[in-house]
């Protein structure tokens, strides 16, 4: 089962209170996690519309889409993704209902299962 995004904040609320860190940042838009390959985006709470997904935060390359990150967001139309890019994770832009185009950058090298299952995007995706 899925968890929501709160139950998801509940559990590094609680672990963070009994002495855990989490390493999810949240900044203006997107929600983070810096690992050794770059950033991974795991989260997004802006406005919606055109997403520009930025190709680096905090000065590292942002290389991945998490799992689930921007699932069942409605009102995003559109992502444009970055050079740096070089993973979408599984279901990371599953239910996005209002989606309707995605733009690539060129270092795309992997796409997880059902990534974009449920969106409105039609036809065949163009990869670099």
């Amino acid at each position: 089962m899925k968890q929501s995004r709160w139950e998801r904040w509940m559990i590094v609320g609680v672990l963070t209170a009994i002495g855990f860190e989490s390493s999810i940042t949240q900044g203006a838009d997107f929600e983070y996690e810096i690992t050794d390959e770059g950033v991974t985006v795991v989260g997004y709470h802006g406005p919606g519309g055109q997403v520009a997904v930025p190709g680096s935060i905090e000065g590292l390359a942002v290389t991945a889409i998490g799992p689930s990150a921007f699932f069942a967001l409605h009102g995003i139309t559109s992502v444009d993704l970055p050079d740096s890019l070089l993973r979408i994770s599984d279901h990371a832009f599953n239910q996005c209902g209002d989606l309707r185009s995605i733009s690539f950058g060129n270092s795309i090298r992997s796409i997880g299962d059902a990534a974009f299952l449920l969106t409105d995007l039609d036809g065949t995706l163009d990869l670099p």
